[in-house]
């Protein structure tokens, strides 16, 4: 008998960092909303990973973490901003999870109104979260650029044969700053 197993990205930040990021973010919120033209144009910033802003979607991809970047580039077309469940007030969804299979899903974010986290089961179509996501994490992915070096090969007379030469870098993966560091220099700049 043949199983099929697919899971959906999940971070490998512990939870207690996870919500210790979420928190700062909650705090300086009004921040980042203020500095959207300077996260997108900075490299370091538009990087920024927090913790819990990621996608999780078993069976298709992309899905992973989602840079800061990219979250504000979706928050200002309002693919990624939705209705907070307490007060009414625009969540600024930080991610989602669920099935592209059943269209089960959730959500999360920081109402801007509440100032605190929020959770939603969605409703309506995964696809309308997920997609916007995807294409974007297509569109600015961060990632080294490596040229392999050659490699032995086996040879039935010889054993192992040919050279070895090492892996050229002509591309190093942009490496973002935490929200910590973001907020600090964000507010210096005020």
């Amino acid at each position: 008998m043949t199983k099929i197993v697919s899971c959906g990205y999940m971070p490998d930040t512990a939870a207690e960092r996870q919500a210790e990021e979420t928190a700062i973010l909650c705090r300086n919120f009004e921040v980042i909303v203020n500095n959207f033209d300077k996260i997108l144009e900075n490299e370091r910033y538009f990087y920024c990973q927090i913790g819990s802003a990621f996608l999780s979607m078993p069976y298709i991809g992309p899905d992973g973490p989602i840079p800061l970047g990219v979250l504000v580039l979706l928050w200002q077309k309002g693919d990624l901003i939705k209705q907070c469940p307490r007060c009414g007030g625009s969540a600024y969804v930080l991610g989602a999870g669920g099935s592209p299979l059943s269209g089960t899903h959730g959500w999360w974010g920081i109402c801007r109104t509440c100032g605190e986290t929020k959770r939603r089961r969605g409703k309506g179509s995964f696809g309308a979260i997920w997609k916007p996501i995807t294409e974007m994490l297509q569109q600015y992915h961060n990632e080294s650029i490596i040229q392999k070096g050659k490699r032995p090969y086996f040879d039935w007379k010889d054993g192992l044969a040919g050279e070895a030469t090492p892996d050229v870098i002509i591309k190093e993966k942009i490496q973002g700053v935490d929200i910590k560091t973001l907020v600090e220099e964000l507010t210096q700049g005020e």
